[in-house]
């Protein structure tokens, strides 16, 4: 009897409604399922209606509401937006308010804010829209400040790093000035004793001998091989180069008097 009287209401509510009201059963079918919160069942009765009218926008609302319910707000957003694209007046308002709220849930916020105000636009007086812009413009702007943050941020960074790399290409530059400076004076103090070398190999035998004499109370040195080579040569030398004397005539020794 109740299932009758169901039936019996829903036949007058379809006969004193408009033509432009008039659904499918299976769209009345699904509204009753989505009421009850059975939006699976709701969404395969919604998508059934749509194979016989698929650019209805009832049943293309609904679905969008079932699957955003179940939150494939990816579906939802494109359900959304059929219903919203199928020119419908009752629901568009409606369409473009729910099509931000999915776009919000993937965070496509810039998206989101022209559906809200698109909503808006339809119907002034949806509160609920006007917020939603007001919260986006929000975010929106903190999520600049925060962009605008780590790019200063990563730029004092970059500064820093650049400075300590200045300051190591100083260091750098004064150790290498450091090194080639006691690279010069090693250098100098190498010629240094090269030319030492040359003047002691220069050096008289005679002084050598000198030098080598032993001092009083110290215990001389033994001459080397090399040493004794050079002071024979020595002699032999100025005996060559020593001057030609006159031949002495000997004479018996006349006191007083000496010849030559």
């Amino acid at each position: 009897m109740r299932a009758l009287v169901v039936l019996v209401l829903a036949l007058i509510c379809l006969a004193a409604a408009p033509a432009s009201a008039y659904y499918p059963w299976d769209v009345w079918q699904a509204d009753r399922a989505f009421q009850k919160g059975d939006y699976q069942e709701a969404g395969r009765l919604y998508r059934k209606a749509l194979e016989g009218a698929s650019g209805d926008a009832r049943a293309l609302y609904g679905l969008a509401q079932c699957q955003y319910r179940t939150g494939k707000f990816a579906e939802a957003r494109e359900s959304f937006g059929k219903a919203l694209a199928a020119g419908n007046p009752e629901f568009r308002a409606r369409a473009a308010y729910n099509l931000g709220n999915a776009l919000f849930r993937e965070e496509k916020l810039e998206e989101a804010l022209e559906a809200y105000k698109t909503a808006l636009r339809w119907d002034e007086s949806d509160d609920d829209a006007r917020y939603n812009i007001q919260v986006l413009l929000e975010k929106l702007r903190q999520k600049k400040d925060q962009k605008n943050q780590q790019k200063d941020d990563k730029d004092q960074k970059k500064d820093q790093q650049d400075k300590k790399d200045q300051q190591k290409d100083k260091q750098d530059k004064k150790q290498d000035d450091k090194d080639q400076k006691k690279d010069q004076q090693d250098k100098k103090q190498g010629d240094k004793d090269q030319q030492k070398d040359r003047r002691d190999q220069k050096k008289d035998p005679q002084q050598d001998q000198k030098d080598q004499q032993q001092k009083p109370g110290q215990r001389q040195a033994p001459m080397s091989r090399e040493d004794a080579e050079r002071l024979l040569k020595y002699f032999a030398d100025k005996e060559k180069h020593k001057p030609d004397r006159k031949a002495r005539l000997v004479y018996p020794p006349i006191r007083g008097t000496e010849i030559w």
